[in-house]
């Protein structure tokens, strides 16, 4: 005698189909969630406002040195700061390796990469304002006399924002920048 569908130790394809059905929701639901996780948390900066912290500045970042040539601790952005803040524990701090790690970013860089897509301008007064130095991508630059040693934010200045204007101004991740693009009506 053969065992009918839904008999003792046997599934019907359809609770099969069903059990995989459920099975897909859950790990759809696990990935979104894991995926909100991370959006949120790269979002928003700690309570210390931490620039990202690496030994090296990596491609995609635009990075300020503690001191001249590229040398001593860093702190790396994706995106554009309006304020660095001026004290602990309200401040970007540089990170990595070598002088100046842990010190607040603002008025204590000399030198940048910019690994980023885009010119990065630099400017000397929170909100954007003040004398500002224009950093091509690409480029190190020990910063102007000026600037070195008396930055404040910087923006990334040729950002999709020139092919979307009808878009909102800087604020945003480089991760909602591509999805803009990638988005971008026609």
């Amino acid at each position: 005698m053969t065992p009918r569908a839904g008999g003792f130790g046997v599934r019907s394809s359809s609770s099969r189909v069903e059990a995989l059905l459920r099975a897909k929701r859950n790990l759809v639901s696990a990935l979104i969630a894991v995926s909100l996780a991370v959006i949120l948390t790269t979002g928003f900066a700690p309570q210390e406002k931490l620039a990202f912290r690496a030994d090296g500045c990596a491609l995609g970042q635009f990075c300020y040195f503690y001191s001249r040539d590229q040398k001593g601790a860093l702190a790396a952005f994706f995106d554009s700061v309006s304020d660095y803040g001026e004290t602990k524990p309200n401040c970007y701090q540089f990170w990595g390796t070598g002088a100046g790690r842990g010190a607040c970013v603002r008025n204590n860089a000399a030198s940048v990469w910019n690994r980023s897509f885009s010119t990065v301008r630099v400017y000397s007064e929170p909100g954007y304002k003040g004398n500002y130095q224009d950093i091509p991508v690409g480029a190190q630059y020990n910063l102007k006399t000026n600037l070195r040693n008396n930055e404040a934010s910087h923006i990334f200045i040729d950002t999709l924002e020139k092919r979307l204007p009808d878009r909102p101004s800087p604020g945003r991740s480089n991760a909602n920048l591509l999805w803009l693009e990638i988005n971008a009506p026609n």
